[in-house]
């Protein structure tokens, strides 16, 4: 794929629990467009990846042997005006039901049904300011700026892991269910069993591949306003698996749900909106040995007047 345009393109990001911001700003020799993960999981530097390759909506990669560090914020110029509309109540309560009536019919297990909040913004919006905000706010997740034409300004706070590796130790999450902290209650059973689907799933793939680990967990976990139910899982290996790891662990049940092939054809006959990189996953990899990916939640498109902000919500036969 070619990368003409793209001399724009920088990352902004912050680590869970670090207070340092890192930079990376690319030449354009250094983007890589690709559609299969295992493509470039060897090299080294920052991936942003989608919910669902298409032909319109690859895989970026940046290739980068160290960013920079401290506070470089490159111009954010945002030149898309794309009118993205708020899923209304009745879209939602349509695709709802549909997806219910999948399910109920068997056809899956669990799926994740997501929309659209569009809420418009001054133009002229400082978005170093809001990222810093993000920082404080959000001291324990993946924190980001992303700027990348013609693929979009992207900006979240992801609380989830999806891998990390350092040296040859690794480490994947399940992370599901969420309440408000101010909510003083016990969590519900349709909650501690949709963390058990992905922790099932997390398990089924770690043992497929003969992978060894061990198991912290499960346990409540504040991120930001919220909780979740949280599990980690620790193994160590020889060689680099990322690659084929991220390939079974991506999209997870958390965002897709299960089957991951049958929610992930639902949502995308379903939800009429594209989730683009929402629900996909991104981090710097392979940089001082060391790779951090997590999952693309809690995060916004921003356009020139607006914010699209993407939620989503898991859904099972019990729910209503």
């Amino acid at each position: 794929m070619a990368t003409e345009n793209l001399s724009e393109a920088f990352i902004v990001y912050r680590l869970p629990g670090e207070s340092e911001i890192e930079t990376i700003i690319p030449e354009a020799e250094d983007i890589m467009l690709f559609d299969d993960y295992e493509s470039v999981a060897h090299e080294s530097g920052f991936v942003f990846y989608p919910f669902s390759v298409e032909a319109y909506l690859p895989g970026i990669f940046i290739k980068c042997k160290a960013s920079k560090k401290g506070e470089v914020f490159p111009k954010v110029d945002i030149q898309q005006a794309i009118n993205y509309q708020s899923t209304s109540f009745e879209e939602y309560s349509r695709q709802f039901n549909l997806l219910m009536s999948a399910m109920k019919s068997g056809n899956a297990q669990k799926v994740i049904l997501s929309k659209l909040k569009v809420v418009d913004i001054e133009p002229k919006t400082d978005f170093t300011k809001v990222f810093k905000a993000l920082c404080d706010k959000y001291k324990h997740a993946f924190v980001y700026l992303f700027h990348f034409p013609p693929f979009g300004t992207w900006m979240g706070a992801s609380p989830e892991v999806l891998l990390k590796k350092d040296h040859k130790n690794y480490e994947t999450v399940s992370l599901a269910g969420t309440k408000a902290n101010t909510q003083k209650r016990d969590w519900t059973d349709k909650e501690i069993e949709e963390q058990a689907i992905v922790s099932r799933y997390v398990r089924d793939v770690l043992t497929t591949q003969n992978i060894d680990y061990t198991q912290e967990g499960p346990a409540s976990v504040d991120a930001g306003n919220v909780s979740h139910i949280k599990t980690d899982f620790n193994f160590s290996a020889k060689g680099n698996i990322t690659g084929n790891l991220v390939k079974q662990l991506h999209p997870t049940p958390a965002v897709c749900g299960l089957p991951a092939p049958k929610a992930k054809e639902l949502i995308l006959s379903t939800e009429q909106h594209h989730r683009e990189y929402y629900t996909g996953f991104l981090g710097p990899q392979n940089m001082n040995e060391q790779t951090s990916l997590f999952v693309n939640l809690r995060c916004m498109k921003l356009t020139r007047s607006k914010l699209v902000l993407f939620v989503g919500g898991g859904l099972t036969v019990d729910s209503e």
